[in-house]
């Protein structure tokens, strides 16, 4: 269906940081110009979008980006680090506790060792 097909388009025009969290989307007379559809056409793209929690509607006010989705394609896949950089984030990591301790029982049968046998917290 077209609106389907609007909100695809809308979705990675989003997730291409056409549009950042925050933003004020243009009016939906000027986005039905845009995809040259019909507003009501256009009305159910974006309540699809306000579904899936990436856009939120404002009576009066407007339609605001919400949330970005990251996007992978099986395809192709990047690791976390190169998606969230293409989305405009950045991605890391810090070692919060590390240490040396006796497998307890549940751990040891989840790794297959020997309860009390070392193991590293991480």
């Amino acid at each position: 269906m077209i609106f389907q097909k609007i909100a695809r388009l809308l979705k990675s025009e989003i997730n291409g940081n056409s549009w950042h969290v925050g933003d004020l989307l243009p009016s939906e007379a000027e986005l039905a110009v845009r995809y040259n559809v019909s507003r009501n056409t256009l009305r159910k793209a974006l309540s699809l979008l306000e579904g899936e929690g990436i856009i939120h509607r404002k009576h009066g006010s407007g339609t605001y980006i919400q949330k970005k989705n990251f996007v992978a394609h099986i395809d192709h896949m990047n690791s976390f680090s190169e998606i969230a950089h293409k989305s405009g984030k950045e991605a890391g990591s810090q070692i919060m506790k590390f240490e040396v301790q006796d497998a307890s029982p549940t751990i040891a049968t989840e790794l297959n060792l020997v309860t009390g046998e070392q193991v590293y917290y991480i």
